[in-house]
């Protein structure tokens, strides 16, 4: 007979899990923010030829996602606990990939022809993916193992997402400053003087290194802080992905939050690689680029101290839809504004952020539900799995939004460097950089509000509900509940 502990996190769970978001997050902020601009305005990489890039190995990494839950769910409880290990087996693999993937070649004199360029920022970039999801799998995984209180998944989800936001700032809010250097030049087309913002190799390179060094003392610090107390051994059935698959397909709940989490993940990505050229090359501003990032950044902190009441009084679901809602109406505004007011930009962009940032705070609270929903309907707990395939159509998400990026980039005319050399945009090209920035996210908000409003199905009720019922359904099976 199983036993299973229940519930009493402290501040130090909740600070530990953030230490682990906020170390995977140093080495995801590098990859989404700079990975895109490093490929087109370092390396010289055409747009069509990285969409194409980025799609495919998004999806290779994608699929071995499930395999690699399917290994985490299979390995017995050590006596830290069955997940939480991973975060420092993995830690300097993941670490090391961010180095190699923004190598400076051109620092150290070496000359790359296209065939190797393109050659070396699929290795690189591969390996980044896989040991990344290496390090989230079974992070992710984590939380539903260390309670299973709606009050307690509630602040894990909170304490993850600040977590998450912290390891993003360096990339957002600093490196900007840092990595980019002012040009004056002079527009192809009119003739005028503009300014425009040219990207710094060997500086990015040296802050890659301090970041990744940050990167394995937080997964660490999560490792040593965290506490794994809901244990089920009740079976040594191995895992079988068909049927896993077979019961997830039906789950309404599980198709809508991977739905939702997919449009979530494009939205995220897009905006932080593609502000990177609305602000290099639109308003010719890296101070904009900081900025803008800071309205997604700042909402973290005001939402904290009452977004855990509201949740508490109308639910997850509710609470989430409605400021996706508001988002979208923010980022359609911009696009019919048109403004080359970037303080008003900012201001629409931080209205928009703060509607966003509740499913950004709340979405791992959903994924614990959605995995107690499961073993609910599946009379067995696979939580590595669960989210594996999960993140995998997270993953996917992230390759959608790297492909329609450079995709769009490529639509509106976007000259990538020359020789190293960062080429000016026509006023065309910035145009419809403007109007891209605004439409699609206000579409990938609409979107998510939609699925949550009107697909997922645990409402307050419903999830308040959950706990009772796995109670029930763990006696049946033979496991015991102890409270500690």
């Amino acid at each position: 007979m199983s036993r299973v502990s229940e519930n009493r996190i402290g501040f130090k769970d909740k600070i530990g899990y953030a230490f682990g978001d906020v170390g995977s997050s140093l080495i995801f902020g590098l990859g989404s923010t700079f990975s895109m601009v490093y490929y087109t305005d370092v390396l010289g990489l055409p747009t069509a030829a990285l969409s194409i890039m980025f799609l495919v190995l998004k999806i290779v990494d994608g699929a071995i996602d499930p395999f690699l839950g399917m290994f985490f769910d299979s390995r017995r409880p050590t006596k830290s606990g069955k997940f939480k290990k991973y975060l420092v087996i993995f830690a300097v693999p993941v670490a090391l990939s961010a180095v190699l993937m923004f190598f400076p070649f051109s620092y150290f004199g070496i000359n790359l022809s296209g065939k190797q360029a393109i050659t070396f920022a699929s290795v690189a970039y591969l390996l980044y993916v896989v040991t990344y999801s290496s390090v989230n799998v079974p992070y992710g995984s984590l939380a539903s193992v260390i309670t299973d209180d709606q009050k307690g998944r509630t602040s894990l989800s909170t304490f993850r997402s600040l977590g998450s936001g912290l390891g993003g700032l360096p990339s957002a809010l600093i490196l900007p400053m840092l990595v980019y250097s002012s040009v004056k030049s002079v527009d192809k087309v009119t003739g005028e003087s503009i300014t425009v913002q040219v990207i710094k190799p060997d500086m990015l390179f040296w802050c890659v290194i301090a970041m990744s060094v940050a990167c394995v003392v937080f997964l660490f610090l999560s490792y040593k802080m965290t506490t794994e107390r809901i244990r089920l051994d009740e079976t040594q059935e191995k895992t079988d992905i068909a049927k896993t698959l077979k019961s997830l397909i039906k789950s309404k709940p599980f198709i809508s939050i991977s739905l939702a989490s997919l449009v979530l993940i494009m939205y995220q990505t897009f905006n932080v690689s593609f502000l990177q050229y609305l602000g290099k090359d639109y308003f010719g501003n890296k101070a904009f680029i900081t900025l803008s990032s800071l309205c997604f950044y700042a909402p973290f902190v005001l939402l904290l101290p009452f977004l855990s009441k509201l949740i508490e009084r109308y639910g997850k679901k509710e609470v989430c839809s409605a400021g996706l809602f508001i988002a979208a109406f923010a980022h359609l505004l911009l696009f019919i504004l048109q403004t080359k007011n970037h303080i008003l930009y900012l201001a629409l962009l931080f209205v928009a952020g703060t509607g966003a940032t509740i499913i950004i705070l709340q979405v791992w609270a959903l994924v614990a539900d959605v995995i107690d929903y499961q073993e609910l309907i599946r009379g067995k707990r696979e939580e590595a799995t669960t989210f594996s395939i999960y993140f995998f159509i997270r993953t996917f998400g992230n390759a959608l939004s790297l492909f329609f990026a450079n995709r769009f980039l490529g639509l509106v005319g976007y000259q990538e460097a020359v020789n190293g050399i960062s080429q000016i945009q026509t006023e065309a090209t910035v145009k419809g950089i403007y109007n891209i920035a605004a439409l699609f996210p206000a579409a990938c908000c609409l979107i998510m509000a939609l699925l949550l409003a009107f697909l997922y199905p645990l409402n307050k009720k419903e999830a308040n509900s959950l706990k009772e019922k796995l109670k029930v359904s763990r006696i049946e099976r033979g496991i015991t509940v102890s409270e500690t």
